[in-house]
């Protein structure tokens, strides 16, 4: 069959939910979407999908597979999805799309690196998903981290304990508080394996119009001088996963840990999601994480749902 990848058009976006919808269940990955969560990512003003996303079609113009080669410019890391309809598999379709998004990488480092930097693309797949991981091993990427999916019902009433002494919640308010917020985040998880804190107009376009935000979710913990000294920023999963709450952010400033505050705003932010309706709630979290956190979450109630593989492969220069 001639199948046809070209650069993707926004009126792909009906065809490309149910190619990825398909896909991700086919798969039993998490990574299913809504033609409105699909659009609005689109539409990030540094996304620049008709450049950057591609779309395999068969001669008559069914769409059967998507894959797409995002950058940030800043620290050579680029990342991206790929999806294959599962009646099309084992084609080589899969590694078509591979080698167009890599040359597509290629093509906006020269354009948008500076010279000498260099490029590397990260992947993702969960340990299940053999077709996947045969495909990144083949086109030479490694295995580098492992990353946890972690879960727990919200059935029953979540006990919080009180926040440690001189610690307090403050109501969330984004104009007076988005940047206090943003620059907390990067410092408590600035040394954790594969943070790259994104830039303030990334991050406020990623927590404000992915899924309806709702600041009554949030958690903002403050020291008697006001000092933003740990988080909790639940938010819907979204309409894929209805009654699901995820855990963006749990995290408290280094010199504020070893003080029970992390657990306190980890129940206090299962018993928020709970309170508004939530009937479950996920995290993601790094395997190897040096703060802890894994056990924090476990002591919580919450168990390992999915094993992520997270591939590297260098496309320039050096890792």
């Amino acid at each position: 069959m001639d199948i046809v990848i070209r650069t993707f058009q926004f009126d792909d976006l009906p065809a490309l939910v149910d190619v990825i919808n398909r896909a991700v269940a086919h798969d039993n990955e998490d990574q299913f979407v809504t033609l409105d969560t699909l659009r609005a990512h689109a539409e990030r003003f540094y996304v620049n999908p008709q450049d950057n996303w591609f779309v395999a079609a068969t001669p008559e113009g069914r769409v059967i597979g998507f894959a797409t080669a995002e950058l940030d410019p800043r620290f050579g890391n680029g990342w991206g999805g790929g999806y294959v309809d599962p009646d099309f598999r084992r084609q080589g379709l899969g590694s078509r799309l591979l080698a167009v998004v890599e040359d597509r990488f290629r093509v906006r480092a020269e354009a948008e690196l500076p010279a000498g930097m260099s490029l590397v693309v990260t992947r993702a797949c969960s340990d299940t998903n053999t077709a996947a991981h045969a495909l990144l091993d083949q086109a030479s990427f490694q295995v580098v981290r492992l990353t946890w999916l972690m879960r727990t019902d919200l059935t029953a009433p979540v006990d919080a304990p009180p926040l440690p002494a001189g610690i307090t919640f403050r109501p969330f308010i984004w104009d007076r508080d988005a940047m206090a917020v943003f620059e907390a985040e990067q410092d408590i998880f600035r040394d954790n394996w594969g943070y790259i804190a994104p830039p303030f107009d990334v991050w406020q376009t990623i927590m404000r119009e992915e899924v309806p935000f709702d600041p009554a979710l949030w958690l903002v913990a403050v020291s008697t001088s006001n000092q933003i000294v740990g988080l909790c920023l639940p938010r819907a999963k979204g309409a894929e996963h209805p009654g699901v709450g995820w855990l963006d952010t749990v995290g408290v400033r280094a010199t504020y840990r070893q003080r029970g505050l992390g657990s306190a705003l980890l129940r206090h932010g299962l018993r928020t999601l709970r309170e508004h309706g939530f009937t479950a709630a996920e995290l993601e979290v790094d395997s190897e994480n040096r703060t802890n956190a894994v056990a924090l979450y476990e002591r919580a109630g919450m168990h390992v749902q999915k094993r992520y593989l997270i591939h590297r492969k260098v496309l320039r220069g050096t890792d």
